[in-house]
């Protein structure tokens, strides 16, 4: 099974759980899609998952029309202590310019 959550206020919330990682980015992407009215841009970032996150920005980039979308490399054992391998999804404004 695989945990489908969120940060909420500075906070995990978890939303769903459910089987398979193809699910969790369909759920992914259609929350977003249900919260969103508004031109996004994306950054897709893995543990130890870079396959997956590629899958995932893939689809994001066919389904969700994204401004941008990067991907990003964790490599905090921090992070990977705490999260395990993984995929993580960051919206943002796509009138906002990051620097990547």
């Amino acid at each position: 099974m695989s945990p489908v959550i969120r940060v909420k206020a500075g906070a995990l919330e978890f939303l769903k759980s459910v089987r398979g990682m193809k699910k969790a980015f369909d759920f992914i992407i259609n929350s977003v899609k249900e919260r969103v009215n508004y031109d996004i841009s994306a950054i897709v970032a893995h543990i130890e998952s870079r396959k997956n996150a590629e899958t995932f920005m893939d689809e994001l980039v066919e389904k969700m029309h994204l401004k941008e979308c990067h991907l990003f490399d964790v490599e905090s054992l921090t992070s990977a202590s705490h999260l395990g391998p993984g995929v993580g999804l960051f919206t943002y404004p796509s009138h906002v310019k990051l620097k990547v």
